[in-house]
């Protein structure tokens, strides 16, 4: 996984999980069992559905770090 912009000035990252063999949907969906949403790609584009998530970290910085912890054991599995 990496972060094909950054540094970024925006409260949000693109974050690109093609190497991973997870689908952003899925990904999306254990996210969210963990308390955390995010969104997949393709609610905005078609082309890249598959390959990118985006998050926010618009949050306070202890939910921040609990996302850090949870966010690898999602491709684990």
């Amino acid at each position: 996984m990496f972060l094909p912009v950054y540094p970024s000035q925006g409260s949000m990252f693109v974050i690109d999980i093609s190497a991973t063999g997870k689908t952003s949907e899925s990904v999306v969906d254990e996210m969210l069992k963990r308390g955390f949403f995010i969104r997949a790609a393709s609610y905005t584009t078609r082309r890249y559905a598959e390959r990118y998530v985006r998050t926010s970290f618009a949050i306070p910085k202890p939910q921040v770090e609990q996302f850090a912890i949870e966010f690898p054991h999602v491709f684990e599995s």
